[in-house]
Protein backbone atom coordinates (compact mmCIF):
# COMPACT_ATOMS: atom_id res chain seq x y z
CA UNK A 1 0.00 0.00 0.00
CA UNK A 2 1.38 3.40 -0.91
CA UNK A 3 0.27 6.64 0.68
CA UNK A 4 -0.51 9.26 -1.92
CA UNK A 5 -1.72 12.05 0.36
CA UNK A 6 -1.92 12.81 4.08
CA UNK A 7 -4.60 14.98 5.72
CA UNK A 8 -4.52 16.55 9.13
CA UNK A 9 -7.51 15.92 11.36
CA UNK A 10 -9.02 19.36 10.77
CA UNK A 11 -9.02 18.98 6.98
CA UNK A 12 -10.40 15.45 7.19
CA UNK A 13 -13.37 16.53 9.35
CA UNK A 14 -14.14 19.49 7.08
CA UNK A 15 -13.87 17.38 3.94
CA UNK A 16 -16.16 14.72 5.40
CA UNK A 17 -18.73 17.34 6.40
CA UNK A 18 -18.63 18.93 2.94
CA UNK A 19 -18.99 15.61 1.12
CA UNK A 20 -21.98 14.41 3.15
CA UNK A 21 -23.76 17.79 3.12
CA UNK A 22 -23.03 18.82 -0.47
CA UNK A 23 -26.72 18.78 -1.44
CA UNK A 24 -27.49 21.28 1.39
CA UNK A 25 -24.80 23.78 0.34
CA UNK A 26 -25.27 26.73 -2.03
CA UNK A 27 -23.22 29.62 -3.42
CA UNK A 28 -23.76 31.53 -0.16
CA UNK A 29 -21.04 30.65 2.39
CA UNK A 30 -22.13 28.59 5.39
CA UNK A 31 -19.82 28.90 8.43
CA UNK A 32 -19.58 25.88 10.70
CA UNK A 33 -17.71 25.46 14.01
CA UNK A 34 -16.34 22.03 14.94
CA UNK A 35 -15.42 21.21 18.56
CA UNK A 36 -13.45 18.11 19.57
CA UNK A 37 -13.20 17.62 23.33
CA UNK A 38 -10.88 14.68 23.77
CA UNK A 39 -9.44 13.05 26.87
CA UNK A 40 -6.56 15.50 27.24
CA UNK A 41 -7.01 18.26 24.64
CA UNK A 42 -9.59 20.59 23.16
CA UNK A 43 -9.61 21.44 19.46
CA UNK A 44 -11.91 24.01 17.86
CA UNK A 45 -11.97 25.20 14.27
CA UNK A 46 -14.25 27.18 12.01
CA UNK A 47 -14.75 26.39 8.33
CA UNK A 48 -16.67 28.06 5.53
CA UNK A 49 -18.51 25.89 3.00
CA UNK A 50 -20.02 26.66 -0.39
CA UNK A 51 -21.20 24.25 -3.07
CA UNK A 52 -17.74 24.24 -4.71
CA UNK A 53 -15.33 25.17 -1.93
CA UNK A 54 -14.27 24.50 1.67
CA UNK A 55 -12.00 26.90 3.53
CA UNK A 56 -10.63 26.65 7.08
CA UNK A 57 -11.08 30.10 8.65
CA UNK A 58 -9.60 29.63 12.12
CA UNK A 59 -8.18 26.87 14.28
CA UNK A 60 -7.29 26.65 17.96
CA UNK A 61 -6.04 24.02 20.38
CA UNK A 62 -5.74 23.80 24.15
CA UNK A 63 -3.44 20.90 24.89
CA UNK A 64 -4.02 20.97 28.65
CA UNK A 65 -7.84 21.07 28.74
CA UNK A 66 -9.88 17.97 28.12
CA UNK A 67 -12.44 15.58 29.56
CA UNK A 68 -10.02 14.39 32.23
CA UNK A 69 -10.06 17.94 33.64
CA UNK A 70 -13.85 17.98 33.65
CA UNK A 71 -13.90 14.54 35.32
CA UNK A 72 -11.48 15.77 37.99
CA UNK A 73 -13.58 18.87 38.75
CA UNK A 74 -16.75 16.76 39.00
CA UNK A 75 -14.97 14.33 41.34
CA UNK A 76 -13.83 17.17 43.63
CA UNK A 77 -17.32 18.72 43.66
CA UNK A 78 -19.11 15.48 44.52
CA UNK A 79 -16.46 14.48 47.04
CA UNK A 80 -17.15 17.71 48.99
CA UNK A 81 -20.90 17.05 48.92
CA UNK A 82 -20.54 13.50 50.25
CA UNK A 83 -17.86 14.16 52.89
CA UNK A 84 -18.79 12.99 56.32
Amino acid sequence: MSVSRLFNETSAVALSYGIFRKSELSATPKNVVFVDLGHSKLSVFCASFTKDRCQILAEGHARNIGCRNIDWELLKTFAKKFEA
